[in-house]
This record gives C-alpha cells, sequence and structure tokens, in this order.
C-alpha cells in the first residue's frame, strides 16, 4: 500500500512543484504506510507489552499452544469463509512464535525435543491467517508433537541385530549346515544350538546353568529366522527405541526376553529354544500398554488420538511375530511370556504420563503388582514343579 502511495505522489508532480512540497508528500505517504503496516498485523505498543507481560505470567509457557488448539476446535462452527475479519491471528498463535531459535518460548530445548532432521522452525500462520489455515496449522503440529524421537537411531536394535547376525554365522561356520530335512530355517543342527547357550530347562534346573536364561534371544534357529525378526526389530521395534530412548528401551527388551525364557521353561520344558521374538513380544506389549494408558487416562502429552493410530501397526507386526510361534524350535508359551512381562513393565513406565497423582500411583502400583506376583510364581513353579528330562 505505501508502495502504491509513494509511486502515485511521484506521478503527479508537475514542474511548478517544489522540492519541499515532492518531500513532505512522498513522507505523508511513507508514514501513512507505516502506521498500516501496524494496524494490519496488531504490532501496536499495547500488544507488545501484553506479550511480554504474558511471558513473565507463571505458567504461560504454553498459553499459545492452547490458544491455537481452541481455535482449531471452533472451526466446526464456522462456516469456512476465510476472508472474514477473525480472532485467530496473533491472538491465537501470539509473537512469541516469532522467537524461535532465540532461547524464547515452548520450543527453548528444540534441540532435544523436536524430531532430528527437521528444521528448527516452523511455517507458522500469518496475522491475516483465517480459521482453516490456523486449523491445518495445529492438526500437523498436533501429529508433529506425537512422532517425537528422543534420538536419531535406534542404536541397541541395531548392534543387537548386528550381534545376532554375527553369532548366526560363527554357528554354521563352526558346526556346519543342517540339512532342509532337520532346520527348515536355514541354520546349524540343534545340538549346535543348544551348545552355544540356547534354553536348555535340564542344564538349566539340574546342572545350574542359570546364565541361559539371558543368552537364548541372542541366537537364532537359521537365516530365515534372523531375517524375519531382524526386520521387525529394525523398523517398528527401532522405531520404539528412537521414541522411547534407549535405556528404557532396552530395559523392556531384556526383561522381556528373561520372563520369555522363564515362562517357556515352565510351560515346555523338554523342547530347546532360542529366539528375540520374546524379548520384541515384550516391546510389543509396552506399547500396548501406552496406548492404553493415554487413551484411559488424561496424560500430559494427550496424544490418545494419534496413538491408537500407532496402535494398528504394532498389531500388525504382533502378528507377524506370532506366526513364528508354530515354527520348530520356537514355542509359543515364550511369545506369551515376553507379551505378559513387558505389558506389565509398560504399566509402571508409561504410567507416569497420568496427569493426576491417585491415578497415576494406583496404575504404577498395579502393573508393579502384577509384574512381582508373576515373577513369583513363576520362581515357585521353576524351584518346585518343573521337572525336565535330560
Amino acid at each position: 500500500v505505501g508502495s502504491a502511495t509513494i509511486k502515485n505522489a511521484l506521478s503527479e508532480g508537475t514542474e511548478g512543484t517544489t522540492g519541499t512540497d515532492a518531500y513532505q508528500s512522498i513522507g505523508s505517504a511513507y508514514h501513512a504506510s507505516g502506521s498500516s503496516y501496524e494496524t494490519d498485523n496488531g504490532r501496536t505498543a499495547n500488544h507488545r507489552e501484553d506479550t511480554q507481560a504474558g511471558r513473565k505470567k507463571k505458567g504461560s509457557r504454553f498459553s499459545w499452544w492452547r490458544k491455537a488448539r481452541k481455535a482449531s476446535r471452533k472451526q466446526s462452527t464456522n462456516d469456512g469463509d476465510d476472508d472474514d475479519e477473525d480472532t485467530y491471528g496473533y491472538d491465537a498463535v501470539d509473537d512469541r512464535k516469532r522467537s524461535r531459535g532465540r532461547g524464547h518460548g515452548p520450543d527453548k530445548k528444540s534441540s532435544r525435543n523436536r524430531t532430528p532432521g527437521s528444521s528448527s522452525r516452523s511455517i507458522l500462520p500469518s496475522p491475516s491467517a483465517g480459521t482453516a489455515t490456523v486449523a491445518a496449522y495445529v492438526e500437523k503440529r498436533d501429529k508433529d508433537n506425537f512422532y517425537q524421537v528422543k534420538q536419531r537411531y535406534g542404536y541397541l536394535s541395531i548392534i543387537l541385530t548386528l550381534l545376532q547376525t554375527i553369532l548366526l554365522a560363527s554357528m554354521v561356520a563352526f558346526c556346519g549346515l543342517a540339512p532342509m530335512n532337520i532346520n527348515e530355517f536355514i541354520g546349524p543342527y540343534p545340538d549346535a544350538l543348544s551348545e552355544w547357550g540356547a534354553k536348555n530347562a535340564y542344564l538349566m534346573l539340574e546342572m545350574g546353568q542359570w546364565w541361559r536364561f539371558f543368552t537364548p534371544q541372542m541366537l537364532s534357529v537359521g537365516v530365515l529366522h534372523l531375517l524375519c525378526n531382524g526386520y521387525v526389530q529394525l523398523t517398528v521395534g527401532a522405531f520404539f527405541e528412537r521414541e522411547w530412548g534407549s535405556i528404557r528401551w532396552g530395559t523392556i527388551y531384556f526383561c522381556s526376553a528373561v520372563g520369555s525364557t522363564i515362562a517357556s521353561t515352565i510351560l515346555d520344558p523338554n523342547s530347546i529354544s532360542v529366539g528375540s521374538s520374546g524379548a520384541l513380544m515384550g516391546i510389543f506389549g509396552a506399547k500396548m500398554a501406552e496406548v492404553l494408558t493415554m487413551t484411559a487416562f488424561e496424560t500430559f502429552h494427550g496424544r490418545d488420538g494419534a496413538a491408537i493410530e500407532q496402535l494398528g501397526g504394532t498389531l500388525c507386526s504382533l502378528a507377524v511375530v506370532c506366526i513364528l510361534a508354530v515354527m520348530p524350535m520356537i514355542d509359543w508359551s515364550g511369545h506369551m511370556g515376553g507379551l505378559a512381562t513387558g505389558f506389565f513393565l509398560g504399566m509402571i513406565v508409561f504410567g507416569k504420563l497420568i496427569r493426576k497423582l491417585h491415578l497415576k500411583a494406583m496404575w504404577q502400583l498395579l502393573g508393579l503388582a502384577l509384574f512381582i506376583a508373576g515373577l513369583g510364581l513363576a520362581i515357585n513353579e521353576l524351584v518346585n514343579e518343573v521337572k525336565p528330562s535330560d
């Protein structure tokens, strides 16, 4: 507007116009355009003072985001006319959004909170944006916030898959490749698996080889078995590790692996079994506990809708791993033991997301009680009831 006004002032000049008159005309046009800019964008002195006061107010860190979400909820009552004047400009997303990358606003720790590889700044609605624009922005931010991860790669998933590959190659190299009529998965002989640390209830309970509770998840029956488990571990499992962090993911993974071996020893003591399927089932059980927590309770993240969306992929991967349970040397009891262990641990770990203190304590204590009760019953069965044959 100011540029057009100045051009008109210059074009309307005549030979009789003095330099002072032309200068005053251009100056008045410039000031008029500046006032129009300040008015259109809402950047008045009072607005800046209100914004600064809001920043200092306790609890106002995410106020701009709450206003934007409120704006998106009002979209259903709006006719969709983006040309009308509304309050979804700087009232919905105020000046704090412009301070990203300078240590202000909700993205002060953006390097830790945002998805790795994404930009530190996002394109935000302009001051004159209408209801639909702001609602679309809020919806995109909701989806991006749900898929935020804590780290760029699933380090433990990659390391474990590499170790499992190396161990399988070593077994085949030192012990030979079994014929297809003995091992359909293209792998070593069954006695080689037992020698390298497979679950063998007689050696565990009668010979005191307790370390076999921890080693079966590092072994694979054969190449096909490793490919199936490795694919799930490097895709869905690695994503969950990026989302939860390696420490939390590793704790659930290894505890579920031990729970899987214990359940297999109790329910099927006379078989030899290996594989990381039980540990992966524990990861899926923990994800199911997270989804249940976020849908049944009011949580800090408020990601219940997106969590249900993620549940579909988890159930598909769960089905793939369950199919392996009917194969030789891979028992269903270990799968169920890992799933239950992971679910109970997930109740404890993700119960902290619940807002209300008494519900948080109730949910976490319930998960802890189920975990301890299951572990106690399992130890009693192992010591007093299980009698494997040699």
